[in-house]
């Protein structure tokens, strides 16, 4: 998969910012994910690709989950975020529902 983020349309009064899943092989979207305004600042997938977090123009964060395109998280902070990254992946507890670390600062 690969993600791209898009502005929102400076010729219609919307300002919607979608984040595009793509499958990479095959050249096709998989999902066109909403939740962002204005644009797409910084996409970052997990470790293991399950979960892409985003971070736009209107200063919201949001998670999604990759299997489905559904949005698991979202945030909306008072300054704007300069990084969002994933940090190590922990399954030592529970394989199955593996914990992360996520990173975000500002200035």
């Amino acid at each position: 998969m690969i993600a791209s983020g898009q502005k929102g349309s400076i010729y219609k009064n919307i300002s919607d910012a979608p984040v595009i899943v793509w499958d990479y092989a095959n050249k096709k979207p998989i999902f066109q994910l909403k939740g962002l305004q204005i644009d797409a600042k910084m996409l970052s997938f997990s470790p293991d690709d399950k979960y892409l977090a985003a971070y736009g123009g209107n200063n919201m964060l949001v998670i999604w989950d990759c299997r489905d395109g559904t949005a698991i998280h979202t945030r909306v902070f008072e300054f704007p975020l300069s990084v969002i990254s994933w940090g190590q992946m922990f399954t030592v507890k529970n394989e199955k529902h593996p914990s992360y670390i996520f990173v975000m600062s500002n200035n």
